[in-house]
């Protein structure tokens, strides 16, 4: 039997048909946005090398990340471009760097909205290279505790409880909260959602916007001709008789040599 002319689609005749067989959806809460904050510019500067992507100024990128949690997004990573660069890194590690406030100035605005962080989690291995540091420097610019190099972290009644492998063993930590957690790689394993979630996020309705922008198509804008390239053409002879006078150029060419 040769390959069908016809394939069925019963599956996936309808939307609905298609959420209730789907093997593969993405959520938003599956997602995080990266933003890149630069040192010392007042507004966003475009990414040349990067069409659609800008570097954000402290007072942007509040609004980005105000706009990624309405959105339902999983989280924001931030990567800082200092004002100056050295071979060691030290914007790492300067109380004032970039990353440093640009945290501070998120967790901040959400807290003057009224919907303050009781727990930062930060990584330590792809944006802090410092063993630490940033972790460190943003819970010394909030004014709260901090912890490093966790494995698991748990929250209950006003206090987060943190475990992290250390030279005798496992260490336990206990914080009040609001409180910084600088988690080690690997060491949380990742929530999946529910299978009840998902049949319920894929019926979550879904808002269709239509552009009002009427199309231009194309068109002429202007049409101009290069300039005519100088040329001369001389002829060295016909023939044998020729090749003398074809032997003398290429030799004031520098082609040949006698």
């Amino acid at each position: 039997m040769g390959y069908p002319l016809v394939r069925p689609r019963r599956l996936r005749r309808t939307p609905a048909l298609r959420r209730l067989v789907a093997e593969t959806s993405v959520e938003p809460s599956q997602l995080v946005l990266p933003a890149f904050v630069r040192e010392g510019i007042s507004h966003p500067v475009p990414v040349s090398s990067m069409p659609g992507v800008v570097q954000h100024s402290r007072e942007s990128l509040r609004k980005v990340a105000a706009e990624a949690a309405e959105a339902g997004l999983g989280g924001i990573m931030l990567f800082g471009v200092p004002a100056h660069k050295d071979a060691t890194g030290s914007a790492a590690l300067d109380p004032d760097g970039i990353l440093n406030v640009a945290i501070a100035d998120v967790v901040r605005a959400h807290e003057a909205d009224g919907n303050a962080y009781d727990l930062v989690l930060l990584g330590n291995d792809a944006a802090d290279t410092g063993d630490f540091q940033v972790g460190i420097r943003l819970a010394s610019t909030l004014g709260r505790p901090v912890v490093t190099g966790i494995s698991t972290c748990a929250v209950a009644d006003g206090v987060v409880v943190a475990r992290g492998e250390g030279p005798d063993g496992t260490e336990v930590f206990e914080l009040p909260l609001p409180a910084v957690v600088a988690v080690m790689e690997g060491g949380v394993a990742p929530r999946y959602p529910s299978i009840p979630g998902r049949m319920k996020a894929k019926r979550a309705p879904i808002e269709t916007v239509v552009p009002q922008r009427v199309p231009t198509g194309s068109g002429r804008v202007r049409w101009k001709l290069p300039p005519p390239q100088p040329s001369s053409v001389e002829i060295l002879g016909t023939g044998p008789e020729a090749a003398p006078a074809v032997v003398d150029l290429l030799e004031r060419l520098g082609v040949v040599s006698r």
